[in-house]
């Protein structure tokens, strides 16, 4: 059996065994595959729109881990896809989620922002950087830490996959989780006061998320490298869950 068969019947099988209430809640999905790239926007393949609009000198087509992927390919703040309000389902306020995605940096930027939406009003922003040797979530006045001593471009180089959770209980900063190849990492403040911050993403309002750098703050700081299948889920996956997104790799044969 050829690899592409082999793979698409094992999608196919793992597809099938993924919760039930998983599937229901994801709101938004990119694969960033060519099948679903319609000129310069991508379909959000949860509701089949074309929402995640090309900015700048995004690559496309390019290997990923899942079929194709893009490439960010620099920190100029002028490269990345972009989510208008209208378009992002993305829970916003305290509302539980998991943010999932593979990623694979290639260079090291100011701030390597790897997705963000929000407001700068203190606590409202959601922004996903690799800094300080970890993944780092900003939220206006502040910003937690999971994880130390990475090297994404050197040692650690390659693809990993990224879960970030907000569980129902969640209330400040420090409640949210962060979970790298399927295995949860400390979060640790790392400025501001997180523990006294409570979550508020856009003041419960939807805002513009743009992927591969922040819509917020200047400069953004753009990551430069892949990303592929780009994941929001109305709700907080489980462990197992977020093990299974992170080892559908292991899972090409039945």
């Amino acid at each position: 059996m050829s690899r592409i068969a082999t793979f698409s019947i094992s999608l196919a099988f793992l597809m099938v065994s993924f919760s039930h209430s998983a599937l229901a809640s994801l709101v938004l999905h990119y694969t960033f595959d060519e099948a679903d790239r319609i000129g310069g926007s991508y379909t959000n393949v949860a509701n089949g729109f074309l929402t995640g609009n090309i900015v700048g000198a995004v690559g496309t087509g390019v290997t990923g881990i899942l079929d194709e992927a893009i490439r960010l390919p620099n920190d100029d703040g002028a490269s990345y896809i972009n989510v208008s309000s209208g378009s992002n389902p993305a829970p916003n306020g305290s509302d539980a989620r998991t943010i999932a995605f593979w990623f694979s940096q290639e260079a090291v930027g100011a701030e390597n922002k790897m997705f963000g939406y929000g407001s700068g009003t203190n606590g409202r922003m959601f922004d996903v950087s690799l800094e300080g040797g970890g993944i780092r979530l900003r939220y206006s006045g502040g910003n937690v830490t999971w994880g130390s001593g990475y090297d994404f471009v050197g040692a650690d180089a390659g693809f990993h996959h990224l879960a970030i959770r907000v569980p129902e209980s969640a209330s400040d900063y420090l409640d949210v989780e962060m979970f790298l190849d399927g295995q949860p990492l400390t979060g640790v403040p790392t400025a501001g006061n997180p523990a006294g911050t409570a979550i508020n993403t856009g003041g419960g309002a939807a805002t513009t998320l743009n992927i591969g750098r922040s819509p917020v703050f200047s400069p953004a700081g753009d990551y430069i490298g892949l990303i592929d299948d780009f994941r929001s889920y109305y709700n907080a996956l489980s462990d197992v869950e977020i093990e299974e997104l992170a080892g559908i790799l292991n899972s090409l044969t039945l």
